[in-house]
Formats: structure tokens, sequence, C-alpha cells
């Protein structure tokens, strides 16, 4: 497992539920903790049509107690929670997942269902820096459950700027995909 140490600094814990697989996380969640915002992942034009389907992308605030609901039922599953510099531009971030879910691998048009520990968990171990830049874009981590256990993959040098749309990753790991 992955350990995320800090010295310094204030992180916003988001959180990216499939609420398909979990249609009454916002409920769930209220009772937990209080989020400060929520957004569509698919509000977008490109992902309008299945806005219905979206999942959620909560920001949880500051308190890393919040990577506890990550443990919940079904949200072991079917989400992941992005550790972003406080400051953080959200509208930004925002777009930088919209262009994630519709990234390229070596070039082809795919859908990456990256708001499940089923995704990284195969993959994280197995990334280069360019792939792990382009995954986390402005987040300094990634935070998912798998097998009873919290894991994350870190990458200090966040970027301040988004990757060249469309992403691309290039990573060997991905070529057992297309």
């Amino acid at each position: 497992m992955n350990s995320y140490q800090t010295s310094s600094g204030s992180f916003n814990y988001w959180l990216i539920i499939d609420t398909v697989r979990v249609p009454d996380a916002l409920e769930v969640l209220s009772q937990f903790a209080p989020f400060q915002n929520v957004f569509r992942l698919f509000a977008t034009p490109n992902l309008q049509h299945l806005i219905e389907h979206s999942p959620l992308v909560l920001n949880l605030g500051t308190d890393k107690a919040v990577l506890e609901c990550l443990s919940f039922e079904d949200f072991d599953t079917s989400s992941v929670v992005f550790a972003l510099d406080e400051q953080c531009d959200e509208e930004g971030f925002l777009v930088h997942l919209q262009q994630l879910f519709l990234a390229h691998i070596d070039s082809k048009p795919s859908v990456l269902r990256f708001y499940s520990g089923s995704f990284w968990q195969p993959i994280y171990q197995d990334l280069d820096d360019d792939d792990i830049s382009t995954l986390l874009g402005p987040a300094r981590a990634v935070i998912w459950f798998a097998n009873s256990e919290r894991h994350q993959l870190d990458f200090l040098g966040a970027n301040t700027a988004l990757p060249q749309q469309p992403y691309v990753l290039m990573s060997d790991i991905f070529n057992t995909w297309v």
C-alpha cells in the first residue's frame, strides 16, 4: 500500500461514487459527514444523454476521517477519493474528471470507470509517471478500497495545468485492454 504523507498543506477530499450501484449515496453520506459541493460527472455536452446515470463528485472537506466512507458497504466497490490541494480549482478538477472518463488508450477512444477500486488495483503499480500525472491531474493522490484495505497512489508533482486533450494513456499495462 502506498502511504500518502505530507509535511505541510491542507487537502480537500473529493469522493467520486457510482450512483447506479449506490443509489442512496447522498443519503448515506449526509448521515456520515457534511459535504461542501456536489457535481454530476456527466454534466457536460458530450455526456448529457447519460446524466441520469452519472456518478457524483462530492467535496467532503479537509478532515481525513472522511476516508472511512470508502469502506462502507457498496462504497468499497463503487467509489474512490482524490486528495487535492485546498486551493485547487473545482471547475478545473471536474473538467479533468470528465476528460479522464473519455481518455484514449494507445490512441483508441475508451471509457474509463476510474471511480472504482477495481480500475486502480490491478494497474497502479505498473503505471509510468506520465500516466500517473495524466490520471491524477491536479490531485495529489487517489485513494480506494480493495481486498478489505485502503490503497493509495500518490504523485507529488500534481499538475497545475491539465494534460493535453484528449487524454492518452500509454503504460504497457493498458496494452492488455485494447
